[in-house]
């Protein structure tokens, strides 16, 4: 009988005696196993476990290994053959610390009967690799968004690592000559300083660092870039070579939308879906280790008829993509008619016009056919503000139910906060206004609201809205919609209740430490 699945690995020079190895995934608890040789995942077998004798720690040196046995012949390959030299050990460790999360490691040797030769192994304790890494803390995920773009407001050391299993880079930009780019507030150079810093800290913290890439500013070639197979394919190597050179463990398509509006200058072609699962599956087939996202609307997807996207035309999305991001958010802003919810669980009093909202959402993406597990719920860590045209609040009534989030407004936006967008022209050339974004700590810092964001301060007042969900504050002036530790908390029961993947939020910079803490919470109970 074959023992349990074990991982075999194989010894290699180390860069430097006793040096730290920037292998990915390390728990503080296991810096001390690392001061040793480094190791590479080579194959996964079963193996007899009366045949491992002499258990001790690796020595340094080149290496063969070969075998077969009759457990190992139940793999795709019955011989594996490992060398190494300094000269390619970064093209090695490059290649292999994609598939492997450090940790401690046993030396054996086996005494087993010819034609089986094993030269030396190294068996493996409990190491979650790929999509497993989300058990090793979890099955749910927490996420976040770093946007790259307020790098000086928060370093990536200044991240709240503890809070979250994942951490995307957001973003790089695909250009239309098949090169990314970072977001124009960085210059190359600072570019590659920050993604390096990044990684580091994912590492260290023993996060899941992912490339995300588009955005709202950052789709205008995505329908281009994969009309044809000869584009996919390239536009899939530029990617997946950047995600690995710098050590990421996953990719983020976030295509701001596929055969949709987005901003005014997207290229844009009807069978934009299909195109798009079918570049999934060309990124699957270079990297099938990855851990592949999309970024989805409340809407979903739009098929080539114009009318919502079949599971015929989602089908390879859900086949190749592990996670979609919902983006449950932006449902009202500086665009709407009237002041409302800015990311709704419920739709309940909300109008024809804009009754979407997370619950809606996630039945949008089943009906497309992605599975429940599939799906994460995006969360708002900023807040819109809106200007008031009277300060007294009129109430609707829908089906018994009274709110009062809907609001006459100005057309004006009135100025956000520190990290709000500015007036100017987006990459399009079209003039923007201000954002009249905040992060939710800054209502806190600004003395708006609560430390414990159960009340409105220095002349606002905090509501409670049941129709969507969701709180604001008002003062008369203004109205401000934005989700709290309480509303927060409900969207992960939600998420759980509902058995989806697990909740992202957007961004790094915005939830409150306690609003994380009792998010995380949710999913360890």
């Amino acid at each position: 009988m074959c023992a349990s699945s074990r991982r075999i690995l194989g010894s290699f020079p180390p860069v430097s005696t006793g040096g730290d190895f920037p292998l990915p995934g390390r728990h503080p608890a296991r810096r001390a196993a690392d001061q040793r040789p480094g190791c590479i995942v080579a194959e996964t077998f079963s193996w007899p476990q009366e045949h491992l004798l002499n258990c001790s720690l690796p020595a340094p040196g080149l290496f063969l290994l070969s075998l077969t046995n009759p457990c190992a012949q139940r793999s795709t390959a019955s011989r594996r053959t490992l060398e190494s030299s300094q000269k390619s050990w970064e093209e090695n460790i490059n290649h292999w610390q994609s598939k492997t999360i450090y940790s401690p490691m046993l030396f054996c040797i086996t005494t087993l009967p010819p034609p089986v030769l094993l030269s030396t192994i190294l068996l493996q304790h409990s190491i979650p690799t790929g999509a497993d890494h989300a058990k090793s803390k979890g099955s749910a995920r927490v996420k976040a968004y770093y946007p790259t773009y307020n790098h000086v407001g928060q370093p990536p050391s200044k991240i709240d690592w503890d809070a979250y299993t994942d951490v995307l880079f957001f973003m790089v930009i695909p250009e239309a000559n098949f090169t990314l780019s970072f977001d124009p507030v960085l210059t190359p150079s600072q570019g590659e300083d920050l993604v390096t810093e990044f990684v580091a800290q994912a590492r260290k913290h023993d996060v899941n660092p992912v490339l995300s890439t588009g955005g709202w500013t950052g789709s205008r070639h995505f329908s281009n870039l994969t009309a044809t197979s000869s584009s996919r394919e390239r536009f899939a190597q530029v990617l997946v070579q950047f995600a690995k050179k710098h050590g990421f463990h996953g990719i983020e398509i976030d295509w701001e939308y596929p055969n949709s509006d987005g901003i005014g200058c997207n290229s844009r072609n009807k069978n934009d879906v299909v195109n798009f699962g079918l570049f999934t599956k060309e990124l699957r087939t270079l990297w099938p280790e990855i851990e592949l996202t999309a970024a989805v609307t409340l809407e979903g997807l739009v098929g080539s008829d114009g009318k919502p996207a079949t599971k015929h035309e989602t089908a390879l999305l859900s086949e190749n993509l592990d996670f979609v991001n919902l983006m449950a958010y932006d449902v009202y802003g500086p665009w709407s008619d009237t002041t409302g919810p800015l990311a709704p669980l419920l739709a309940t009093c909300a109008p024809a016009s804009a009754a979407q909202s997370v619950e809606t959402g996630l039945q949008v993406a089943l009906k497309q056919g992605f599975k429940a597990s599939q799906v994460l719920l995006g969360i708002p860590g900023y807040a819109n503000r809106f200007q008031l045209i009277s300060p007294e609040l009129v109430p609707k009534t829908v089906d018994k139910q009274t709110t009062l989030y809907y609001q006459n407004k100005t057309k004006v936006t009135p100025r956000g906060g520190r990290f709000d967008d500015k007036p100017g022209h987006d990459v399009c050339g079209q003039p923007q206004a201000w954002g009249g974004s905040f992060l939710v700590r800054e209502l806190v810092r600004r003395g708006w609201l609560s430390k414990d964001q159960k009340h409105g301060l220095n002349g606002y007042t905090r509501y409670f809205d049941e129709c969507s969900g969701e709180p604001f504050l008002t003062n008369g002036k203004y109205l401000i919609s934005y989700d709290d530790e309480d509303s927060t908390i409900a969207k992960a029961k939600f998420a759980k209740e509902k058995n989806m993947g697990g909740i992202y939020f957007f961004d790094t910079m915005g939830p409150t430490k306690s609003t994380l803490s009792e998010a995380r919470k949710i999913f360890s109970e």
